[in-house]
C-alpha cells in the first residue's frame, strides 16, 4: 500500500488550533488510545529449538569475541545443559521489557489514508463539526517513514532469536484488531509525548466538516492566511448514497 496524502481528523479546540498555528503534530503514548486492545496485546513467543539457540549464541560470540564460528559453536554447546525453566524465565523477562518499552518510550501519530469516512468524522472530528488536515507524504519529509497498520484476527507471534526487541515493539504498534480496518490507519512512531514541528509545505489541504460552524471556518482561515498554497474543501452529503463528498472550495 502506498499513500501520497495522509489525513488527520481533528475537533476544534484550543489545543488543535494551537497545533495548527504552530505547525505541530503530537506523538501520543499508546496507553492513551480509546481501544483497550490497541498496543496492549501480549506477544506470543515461539520457543525455538535448542539448535537454533546454540547457533544464535555462537553468532553473538563470534561477533563479540572475535573467534571463529566453529570455536563459538563449540563453546555454545553448554547451552544444552541449561534447564528449560531458565529459558522460560528469559522469555518472561523479555515480555516485561517489551511492555516497558511500549508504555514509556514510543509515541504514535495516527493518520488515515482516507478523508471521507463517516465514522471517523464522528469519532475524531466532533461529530462532523471538526476538520481534517491533509498532509503530503513524501520520501523526503518525516511522514515518509509512516507505515500502514496491519489488521488481523489473531495476535502476532515472535521468535526472540529472530526478532530484536525494538522490532517486536514496532510490529505490535503497527498491528490492530481487524474490526478497525475501515480506518485505513497509518502510523508515525517516535518518542512518546513529543510535539514535532512540520514544514509549511507538508500541509496541503484542510477539509471542513459537514456540520462545522462558519465562525470556526473563519478562525482556521485566519490561522492559515499566510499559507497561500493550502487548498480548502467542504465535506457534503452525497445525494443518493450513505457517503460523504469532499468538494473543493
Amino acid at each position: 500500500m502506498n499513500s501520497r496524502n495522509l489525513y488527520k481528523y481533528r475537533c476544534v479546540s484550543d489545543l488543535s488550533l494551537r497545533m495548527l498555528n504552530e505547525n505541530k503534530y503530537y506523538f501520543a503514548p499508546a496507553y492513551s488510545f480509546n481501544d483497550p486492545l490497541d498496543c496492549a496485546i501480549e506477544p506470543v513467543y515461539e520457543i525455538p529449538s535448542i539448535e537454533k539457540i546454540i547457533a544464535h549464541q555462537a553468532k553473538i560470540l563470534q561477533d563479540n569475541d572475535g573467534i571463529s564460528y566453529k570455536e563459538a559453536l563449540q563453546e555454545s554447546q553448554r547451552i544444552k545443559n541449561i534447564p528449560s525453566s531458565e529459558l522460560k524465565e528469559l522469555l518472561h523477562r523479555l515480555r516485561g521489557n517489551i511492555r516497558c518499552m511500549l508504555n514509556n518510550e514510543y509515541g504514535i501519530l495516527s493518520l488515515s489514508a482516507i478523508n471521507e469516512n463517516i465514522l471517523m468524522w464522528s469519532h475524531y472530528a466532533d461529530y462532523h463539526k471538526g476538520f481534517c488536515i491533509e498532509f503530503k507524504r513524501l520520501s523526503t519529509n518525516p511522514l515518509g517513514a509512516a507505515q500502514p497498520v496491519q489488521y488481523v484476527k489473531d495476535y502476532p507471534s515472535f521468535n526472540y532469536f529472530d526478532d530484536l526487541p525494538g522490532n517486536i515493539v514496532k510490529r505490535i504498534l503497527l498491528t490492530k484488531a481487524i474490526d478497525w480496518c475501515y480506518e485505513e490507519e497509518w502510523r508515525g512512531i517516535q518518542k512518546a509525548n513529543t510535539e514535532v514541528r512540520y514544514t509549511d509545505d507538508m500541509i496541503s489541504g484542510i477539509i471542513f466538516g459537514l456540520r462545522m460552524p462558519e465562525d470556526h471556518k473563519k478562525e482556521i482561515y485566519k490561522i492559515l492566511k499566510n499559507k497561500k498554497h493550502i487548498q480548502y474543501y467542504q465535506a457534503e452529503l452525497s445525494p443518493r448514497k450513505f457517503k460523504l463528498k469532499i468538494n473543493k472550495l
